[in-house]
């Protein structure tokens, strides 16, 4: 008899110890547009727990719904969790995003994420007053969202572009500078243009 109390109070505070392990863990991670601050519907959020081998282990999946996706669990306080967030490539660019996430506290986890839509643009530049083969000009384009993929072009002589070629850029505002050289005197010029989503734009440049 005393043997059996023994071994159940061996059980019960083993089973205590397990228990006072998991911790109550909530989740919250909210995606808006960048530019409207609008909720995002289309985002998909996942919880891993990663197990013996590194390899992760699905617990939860969902999509966001009115720009939140939300989840509570108890978590192991011995076990590690990662938080997973994927938008559609084709329609979003990712302005402040973390794909992947370990998860360090153990109580509440908060996330903001932001993303924009993409639109189109084309940049048709035409040297309709040419000087000669030394003209020159090199074209800035810079996103509100930093999105850097355009860089600095530089055209020299007699140049002048097609534009028929769209890019698949960030909406949003665009700043816009060039400077043109000819006969050794250099000008500078700036704009700025809103692309909408979803928009095709074509911006001439003449000089």
């Amino acid at each position: 008899m005393r043997n059996w109390i023994l071994l159940t109070a061996v059980l019960f505070c083993f089973s205590c110890k397990k228990e006072n392990n998991k911790k109550w863990t909530e989740i919250k991670i909210t995606v808006t547009d960048y530019l409207t601050s609008a909720p995002i519907e289309d985002v998909t959020c996942a919880l891993y727990e990663k197990n013996t081998l590194g390899n992760l282990d699905l617990i939860y999946q969902s999509s966001t719904t009115t720009g939140l996706f939300e989840y509570g669990f108890k978590a192991n306080g011995n076990k590690q969790y990662v938080v997973t967030s994927s938008a559609p490539v084709d329609k979003y660019y990712k302005v402040s995003f973390l794909p992947y996430l370990e998860l360090y506290n153990y109580e509440k986890n908060e996330f903001s994420f932001t993303v924009v839509e993409y639109g189109y643009l084309s940049f048709v530049l035409n040297n309709a007053a040419c000087f000669d083969a030394n003209d020159q000009i090199v074209l800035h384009r810079d996103s509100e969202t930093g999105y850097n993929g355009y860089g600095t072009s530089t055209h020299m002589g007699c140049y002048s572009s097609t534009g028929s070629t769209f890019a698949k850029v960030p909406s949003g505002d665009w700043y816009i500078e060039w400077h043109v050289t000819k006969n050794n005197i250099t000008n500078i010029y700036h704009d700025t243009i809103n692309l909408n989503p979803g928009d095709s734009l074509t911006y001439l440049i003449e000089y």
